[in-house]
């Protein structure tokens, strides 16, 4: 199933283009959490010559939970030089709901950023143990650093 993620004027054109689709099921979640990384990794490729591995592991990350994370989040990160991550972190954002509130509490990190990032590289370090590889030519010591990066400086103990 092809859905173009970009009009004629470069506009992203929303949605997960999965009509018919229940992300409920096993199957249906998974497709729609594919098609998410996809559709950021895609607009990547196309606008951003200087981008690494650890772009598109963050983006991957951010993405995949549909936390709002969308090829727009990706054009307006965009400079010169790759994607402006630091920022993109250290900016609050909205908890949709009173459940994100309490598990940002419990966590002491931004649901939708700092603790996505950090249950998917927790995932892919359990993935590496079982014997699978890490995308994008990735290693541990390179998740390692993404962390300290970009969830370390913003953790916020719980009760303190």
């Amino acid at each position: 199933m092809e859905m173009p993620i970009l009009d004629e004027n470069g506009n992203y054109t929303g949605g997960l283009g999965l009509p018919g689709i229940d992300q409920t099921t096993d199957e249906g979640a998974v497709l729609a959490m594919a098609t998410r990384i996809g559709l950021v990794v895609e607009t990547i490729n196309e606008f951003c010559n200087s981008c690494g591995p650890e772009d598109y592991l963050i983006a991957a990350a951010l993405a995949q939970n549909g936390s709002g994370f969308t090829p727009d989040t990706v054009i307006g990160l965009l400079k010169d030089d790759g994607l402006k991550w630091g920022s993109y972190f250290s900016q609050p954002m909205d908890t949709h709901g009173d459940w994100n509130v309490d598990r940002q509490e419990q966590a002491g990190l931004n649901f939708g950023k700092q603790l996505m990032l950090l249950l998917y590289l927790n995932d892919l370090r359990e993935l590496y143990a079982l014997g699978w590889e890490l995308p994008w030519g990735l290693d541990l010591e390179d998740l390692d650093e993404i962390e300290a990066m970009y969830i370390t400086p913003y953790y916020d103990p719980p009760g303190e």
